[in-house]
């Protein structure tokens, strides 16, 4: 099963930097993409600040930030069929809640949707 993790992060750039350093410490294994969810303006900014730690970034191409932020679901099937190379992914904010190895929250839980 390809599996990967997507962080998704729309500002502060070098604090998102820190926060992937941990994430693929903790998950070496594991590609790692970014969604950014920012200004349409920033995102060459984020995809240079960025694009050395991950696998990929993907801008939701969306300009309205309040309906990316009331859609996350939707800019989150968006990438989703966008991307289409995955079976499983675990998401995370750039928001430092729930970091640790991805995986081992799902040890044991069933595959099957």
């Amino acid at each position: 099963m390809a599996s990967l993790i997507l962080f998704r992060f729309h500002a502060e750039f070098g604090l998102c930097a820190e926060r992937l350093k941990l994430l693929r410490t903790l998950n070496p294994e594991t590609p790692i993409h970014c969604m950014y969810g920012g200004p349409p303006s920033e995102s060459a900014t984020a995809a240079k600040a960025l694009a050395s730690l991950v696998e990929g970034i993907y801008a939701v191409p969306a300009s309205n930030a309040h309906w990316k932020k009331m859609h996350q679901d939707l800019t989150l099937a968006r990438w989703f069929t966008d991307v289409r190379s995955v079976d499983c992914t675990t998401s995370r904010q750039f928001a430092p809640v729930g970091f640790g190895r991805a995986w081992e929250r799902f040890r044991g839980a069933s595959t099957a949707i």
